[in-house]
């Protein structure tokens, strides 16, 4: 593993290496599937980390139980499309990941189904894919995972579209962008400890100019060299949380590798 740190004043080397200090990999990842490809991109996506930390993998799949059973159709009734859900999150697991638990959930939204299954869980790590108007091989943030950013308290990862037909699929190159902060110093950590764990090279970049301009030219360089973007959340008044900052929010609309977000510390300042 080769970590690059960049020559920064005391106070901010002080603290870029306080946040490289590594942090518990992931050792329970839930992952949303929902029979589609960006689900199975998902998958694909958590197996690797799983393999890599020794982690233990679980599908989850939620669907809506309609509300007029006994009205509608037969087919479209809950006991069907329960089944319906069970059956595919069934082969989903048998054909891409079959040491992978399963659970099933009943919400009227996804992003709250998959939110209360990863608290009740314990989940340090949900996974989920982009959505299908993401450009082919880029991650783009859905409605789902947008949701689960203001929500979620474990780290959240986007497996860009397509990564399911990628025979070569990796992760042997992690980069994070560090900033001085203490949503930057968690990031660093997490990345630092999958590097660890995959035996994957660390790459970190100082970011002293924060602008959104300059923000995203670093974000789109270190894209260009690594197979995994590890990003810390923007500080805000909620902590536990993950907002995005105005310009990595634009920059996820089209990022060009699987990434992963890590919410604010629950122990940090409220700014």
């Amino acid at each position: 593993m080769r970590t690059e740190l960049p020559n920064i004043p005391d106070t901010s080397s002080r603290r870029a290496e306080h946040g490289t200090t590594p942090a518990p990999a992931p050792h329970l990842i839930g992952v949303g599937v929902d029979g589609t490809s960006a689900g199975r991109d998902a998958v694909v996506l958590a197996s690797i980390l799983a393999r890599a930390t020794g982690a233990e993998m679980m599908l989850i799949a939620v669907y809506e139980e309609p509300l007029l059973e006994g009205v509608v159709p037969a087919e479209l009734g809950w006991t069907t499309v329960r089944h319906q859900a069970r059956t595919m999150l069934a082969r989903t697991r048998d054909s891409l990941a079959p040491e992978a638990r399963t659970v099933l959930r009943v919400n009227g939204l996804v992003w709250r189904g998959l939110l209360d299954v990863a608290r009740r869980e314990h989940r340090d790590l949900l996974v989920v894919g982009s959505t299908r108007h993401a450009k082919y091989g880029h991650a783009t943030l859905g409605d789902t995972a947008a949701e689960l950013l203001a929500h979620l308290e474990c780290p959240l990862a986007v497996a860009p579209r397509g990564m399911q037909a990628d025979p070569g699929a990796r992760l042997d190159r992690i980069g994070v962008v560090f900033d001085a902060t203490p949503e930057a110093e968690a990031a660093v950590a997490l990345a630092r400890s999958l590097a660890l764990a995959t035996g994957a090279e660390l790459r970190v970049r100082q970011l002293i100019d924060t602008t959104p301009r300059c923000a995203t030219q670093a974000l789109q360089g270190l894209c260009a060299e690594v197979n995994l973007l590890v990003l810390g959340a923007d500080p805000s008044p909620s902590p536990g949380r993950a907002p995005l900052a105005r310009a990595t929010r634009k920059f996820l609309n089209d990022a060009p590798t699987p990434i992963l977000i890590t919410p604010r510390s629950a122990h940090a300042p409220a700014v």
